[in-house]
């Protein structure tokens, strides 16, 4: 896991645009996106029993 701040209306560059403080990715919805789609190291079984674990813990607003 790792900190990610995702700012919607904010005024990004054209290009780049995003930057690490602290560890925390600070970036715009696409590239936010692009990160949390990107493959990573957990299988598929695994991100699925996250999914289910996380959905369980917090319920829908």
């Amino acid at each position: 896991m790792r900190g990610m701040l995702c700012f919607v209306d904010a005024d990004w560059p054209l290009f780049g645009g995003s930057f690490v403080i602290d560890g925390v990715d600070v970036l715009s919805p696409k590239k936010a996106a692009e990160q949390l789609l990107a493959p990573g190291l957990l299988d598929q079984p695994t991100v699925d029993s996250i999914h289910r674990s996380l959905a369980l813990a917090f319920l829908v607003a």
